[in-house]
């Protein structure tokens, strides 16, 4: 897991002190020990942080190049079939230096072209540059696990693994038509983001940029197409994908974890890892409130793998200065208050020495884990019902506080529906969209503090084999989440655990924005730099703030994200 920062275009070489500046920005995406390394030429400059999990050596750094060879590549992630693709090289006549990932990526790549990314099981944002065309070509992961920005500016193609970087070279500005839909969703709907100008490569995608910056777009790997298969697998031959993912998924060099909530996803995880090593740590975090606490699972496991837990109480909520700190790593406004407690969780696991935790995440959406599940039946021909079951807070309630544009629903996502077995509908959206919220918080939450978080439920076999299927057979005709999973679970895990109430990874904001603390965040909304902005309805807000304290309605959702978007707004805009 690594950072990089690049440039491509005339006299590039000219800002390269600039580039070292924004590298150094995003450091810590690297391992403290290990300085950024820098390629430069007239036409092509970039920097790389490196955290070293695969080959510790020297050899493995980047920017990575080879003699002989007319490509510089940047790659950032993990390949979790680098091992076959090896051996498949091997065979072809290529020989190996080093025993990473990267290396392999390097050769693939040079073999294959862009087929290669098709043979990449993994997580992945990657560059590479052709000394001999002059031409930039910048791919992301079937998923969107890792991250990849870029813009077009100064005659320039500016690339990076976060926004902040670009900080460097231009001055941001916000795109006011995308707030909404963002707060929203947590997510933008087409490859915009809240910033003007820097856009996002989507997943499954590859862009090519040649000397004059004409831009060229292909897809290597679309979504869509791994729910119009035939194939029908068994629940055995779906087994042994997912066990096979969570195998390959566990590091070789380096010390791990896993996440640990208590929910179904993580302690299976944990579970399965624990065969692979008995020394595994596990780590966790509970509230207070009775409601929300999953000790007593996280207890019955660990009690029963005879693992050691580390488990701390979350309440700092009220920390402004660590609010803004955590909306810096973000690039973004927090759309989830879970987001907190993650970087907490994953501070914790990195002072006790991990560089990868395994997670969770992804289950719900691939195994059909939400309630919005089960209403396949209300969404034929409707995406804008489909897509109001995925919102944090609905665009409408967002537009009675902030006065800004409702932005339409994207048509290229509109027209995908249309194509979509009305059964499949909200599993397609909850992949499509809902999971990126969750895969971009695990990048941030584990990159602020030099952690890989490997999702290994987000894995490009195991989807395909789960979306040949309907949605009616995973959740047994409709009526229980996780259907197939809770089947699997059961032959290694107590019945209890696996079958479970579900409580997911919520933070008691109703309760704290309850508390006479609330005002340290709300006054942030009456402010005058805040009505200096003239987007926020005041009278709105003082309303939605009156009836939510007089215990008139739960707006705590919307008092969050108007919170949120002010101190972004601070951070990354003033």
């Amino acid at each position: 897991m690594c950072g990089f920062v690049g440039t491509m275009g005339q006299n590039s070489l000219a800002s390269f002190s600039l580039l070292e500046k924004s590298v150094n920005s995003i450091g810590y995406r690297g391992s403290p020990s290990l300085q950024p390394q820098f390629y430069k030429s007239q036409m092509f400059c970039c920097g790389f942080s490196r955290l070293d999990i695969c080959d510790l050596n020297d050899r493995a750094n980047q920017p990575f190049f080879k003699e002989g060879y007319e490509h510089i590549m940047c790659f950032n992630g993990e390949i979790y079939n680098f091992q076959e693709l090896k051996n498949e090289l091997i065979k072809l006549g290529y020989t190996f230096e080093t025993t990473s990932d990267t290396e392999v990526v390097y050769y693939t790549y040079h073999h294959f072209g862009k087929e290669c990314f098709k043979k990449l099981r993994g997580m992945f944002a990657i560059a590479i540059f052709h000394t001999k065309t002059q031409e930039l070509l910048l791919a992301r992961d079937h998923f969107g696990i890792k991250p990849l920005y870029y813009c077009i500016k100064h005659d320039k193609v500016y690339f990076s693994s976060e926004i902040k970087a670009f900080k460097s070279f231009l001055k941001f500005e916000v795109l006011k038509e995308n707030i909404i839909e963002f707060l929203s969703l947590g997510i933008n709907l087409d490859n915009t983001t809240l910033f003007k100008d820097i856009y996002s490569v989507l997943p499954g995608e590859i862009l090519y940029f040649d000397s004059p910056l004409a831009c060229k777009t292909t897809p290597f790997f679309s979504l869509l197409d791994t729910f119009n298969t035939s194939s029908s697998p068994d629940i055995d031959t779906i087994e042994s994908i997912l066990l096979k993912s969570i195998e390959k998924h566990i590091p070789t060099d380096v010390n791990y974890g896993t996440q640990l909530s208590g929910g179904l996803d993580s302690s299976f995880v944990t579970t399965i890892c624990h065969k692979y090593n008995q020394n595994l740590q596990t780590f966790s975090v509970n509230f207070h409130i009775p409601t929300l606490d999953e000790s007593y699972f996280q207890n019955m496991l660990t009690s029963q793998l005879g693992i050691h837990n580390h488990s701390f109480i979350y309440d700092d909520f009220f920390n402004i200065e660590f609010l803004k700190q955590s909306i810096y790593y973000e690039d973004f406004p927090l759309h989830h208050p879970n987001i907190l407690a993650s970087n907490k969780l994953n501070n914790l696991a990195s002072k006790c020495g991990l560089k990868v935790l395994l997670s969770g995440d992804g289950a719900d959406e691939v195994f059909c884990g939400y309630q919005w599940h089960l209403l396949q039946p209300q969404m034929i021909d409707n995406p804008s019902l489909a897509l109001l079951n995925l919102a944090y807070v609905s665009p409408q309630l967002l537009s009675q506080t902030l006065n800004l544009p409702l932005k339409p629903i994207n048509k290229t996502l509109i027209d995908e529906t249309r194509k979509i077995q009305t059964d499949n509908m909200m599993t397609f959206l909850g992949q499509k969209i809902y999971l990126q919220k969750w895969l971009r918080r695990q990048d941030r939450s584990g990159m602020q503090n030099s952690l890989e978080i490997r999702v290994p439920f987000v894995d490009t076999h195991l989807i395909q084999a789960l979306n040949s299927l309907d949605t009616k057979t995973k959740t047994q005709n409709l009526a229980q989440n996780k259907f197939i999973l809770k089947l699997i679970a059961q032959k290694y895990m107590p019945y209890n655990l696996v079958y479970q109430q579900k409580i997911g990874f919520p933070i008691p904001i109703r309760e704290w924005f309850s508390s006479s603390q609330s005002h340290m965040l709300l006054s942030l909304l009456q402010s005058d730099r805040a009505k200096d902005r003239h987007i926020y309805n005041n009278q709105q807000i003082s309303h939605f703030i009156n009836a939510h304290q007089s215990n008139q309605g739960d707006y705590s959702r919307l008092l969050w994200l108007l919170c949120n978007l002010e101190l972004w707004l601070q951070v990354y805009i003033d």
